[in-house]
């Protein structure tokens, strides 16, 4: 057992002494790192049920994992990363869908004392390897089950890319050479790290987790946050549903990006529960798990929150629904049971990766659901913890009366950012002299006070169903094509996709590019499916004002 003070092995300490002071004297942060949380709860429960699933794949049947056998998964799987050569402060990549293996994998990394970057499940080659260059990953772990795209295949390919990637790991069915196959292991014989060993006495304000935003104007930023920054995030899901110990939560979300992070993988270590995992979207074992597990708080993405809730009338207990979206996009009435009583529901608002707000269904005080309170913002309760501190920074340059940039701080908010200018550097604060970071967001005011604003949105970023993406990388993407001399990415928008993209292309001399040769080539740059334009529009040229920025709105006027 390690009950010596937390010592950093590896990964770096980027918060100030100041901002660790003020929130661990808040009672928000604390002493222990993640796993360190965990093993609190695993050592007191042992044959409690910890982690499930409803499979890995359709010809598996649901999974279900106590705290004893997680705890021996977990050691089992830490045992051959440590066999492998990777060290304490190693950065390793994990793209892992919602099975239990995610959070499994996670605990083995981080009480390792590696730095876990999460990759969104809809990245492929391309974006894979240049996620693994930027970080300087030296391993990934992956899935494989031969279904489609097989992720341990793309995995090696965008591994060859990153010259900083000694090992390819891939959890299920795979027979590829240069991956190394791993299994959830939790049987008593298994060889793994003695207990007395594990975790490592890691600093809760070391770096714990990289995470990627996706509202940068032209590449993914990566955001690396603490142990005690994970807890934040998760205190937050955690106050505003009011779960007490024990709880459980049943969830879609994988355990990558921010929302899966704070609505599922840190509550549940925070609660010592269960954290139900659904590999979206199977009716029938969506209505199983709902009945059996009975869960206290189901997450969802606000869009889907209508069709998906009607299932959750069949559980004793109405949980408590998360409806997850994101900031300037208005979320749909809150669902109602079929008994026609309505669940109790929260609201989930992202500003990109950077931060959360978790409070009541229809905003503070009443605003509007696409609403951001400015100033601080406090769990509920008369003694409320700070969590966010949200202010408006400057104008864009030249438009001192448009909409002004979304800054926050607060015990969520990540310490550092790594970009590829700074990656010589390594990490560096994320925030400004005042520890705000920029969201990434412009917002108006909207209240004559000051008191709330709304985001004005984003034009150079879209949602592409679950996936955002920059415009200014389309750009570049759909240019490079061959036959194509010029391009610009145009978003129209869709109710249901958020945005349906357009190609609007020059062609070179004599070329005559079409649709299906730009989706060919775009696959075999291992582009993801969700960046491939769904229409091309040739134009003579792309428009461009004086500071060099594409002029969307005259291209899209042509449509």
């Amino acid at each position: 057992m390690n009950s010596g003070p937390a010592i950093c092995l590896g990964p770096p300490v980027l918060a100030g002494a100041a901002r660790i002071d003020r929130f661990t004297r808040a009672g928000v942060w604390g002493t222990q790192s993640l796993p360190a949380i965990f093993y609190r709860h695993a050592d007191a429960r042992g044959d409690v049920l910890a982690l499930a699933d409803c499979g890995a794949g359709a010809a598996h049947d649901e999974r279900e994992l106590s705290y004893a056998e997680v705890d021996r998964a977990v050691r089992h799987l830490a045992a051959r990363f440590e066999d492998c050569g990777l060290k304490p402060g190693d950065i390793v990549a994990v793209q892992l869908p919602p099975v239990v293996e995610a959070p499994v994998a996670m605990l083995a990394c981080l009480g390792l004392g590696f730095i876990v970057c999460t990759l969104p499940m809809s990245w492929r080659r391309m974006e894979i390897e240049a996620a693994l260059i930027q970080i300087g990953a030296r391993a990934i772990v992956t899935w494989s089950d031969g279904a489609g795209c097989d992720r341990a295949m793309t995995a090696c390919a965008a591994a060859f890319g990153a010259s900083s990637i000694r090992y390819v790991f891939a959890f299920g069915a795979c027979d590829v050479d240069g991956v190394t196959p791993l299994r959830l292991d939790t049987g008593e014989e298994a060889p793994r790290v003695p207990r007395a060993e594990f975790p490592l006495p890691v600093d809760a304000n070391a770096l714990a987790l990289i995470s990627w935003d996706m509202t940068a104007p032209e590449a993914p930023r990566a955001l690396a946050r603490s142990h005690n920054e994970c807890v934040g995030a998760g205190m937050a899901t955690v106050l505003a549903a009011a779960l007490g110990d024990g709880a459980t939560i049943l969830s879609p979300y994988p355990l990558c990006g921010l929302a899966g992070i704070a609505t599922g993988f840190a509550p549940w270590l925070m609660t010592g529960g269960l954290l139900c995992l659904h590999r979206p979207f199977d009716p029938d074992r969506w209505r199983r798990q709902v009945t059996v597990y009975e869960p206290d708080l189901v997450p969802l993405p606000a869009a889907l929150a209508v069709a998906l809730a009607l299932a959750l009338s069949d559980a004793a207990g109405p949980p408590v629904l998360a409806l997850v979206h994101e900031a300037g996009v208005a979320p749909p009435p809150p669902p109602a049971p079929r008994d026609g009583a309505r669940a109790r529901t929260i609201e989930v608002l992202c500003l990109g990766d950077t931060a959360l707000i978790a409070r009541p269904s229809g905003g503070a005080g009443g605003s509007p659901g696409s609403a951001v309170p400015l100033g601080t913002i406090r769990a509920a309760g008369e003694n409320g913890l700070e969590l966010l501190e949200v202010r408006c920074g400057t104008a864009a340059a030249g438009d001192a009366a448009g909409p002004r940039a979304l800054m926050v701080a607060g015990a969520a908010v990540p310490s550092a950012i790594l970009t590829p200018a700074s990656r010589n550097a390594g990490l560096r604060p994320a925030g400004n002299a005042e520890g705000f970071v920029a969201t990434g967001h412009f917002v108006r005011p909207a209240a004559e006070d000051g008191s709330v604003c709304v985001v004005a949105g984003n034009r150079e970023t879209v949602r592409v169903g679950a996936a955002a993406v920059a415009l200014g990388e389309l750009d570049g993407l759909y240019a490079s094509c061959t036959g194509v001399a010029d391009a610009a990415a145009i978003a129209r928008a869709d109710p249901v996709m958020g945005a349906r993209l357009v190609a609007a292309v020059v062609a070179e001399p004599g070329a005559r590019p079409d649709i299906a040769d730009i989706h060919r080539q775009l696959r075999v740059l291992g582009a993801a499916e969700f960046k491939l334009p769904e229409r091309l529009l040739q134009i003579d040229f792309v428009p461009r004002d004086e500071a060099g920025q594409v002029a969307r709105d005259d291209i899209a006027a042509q449509l």
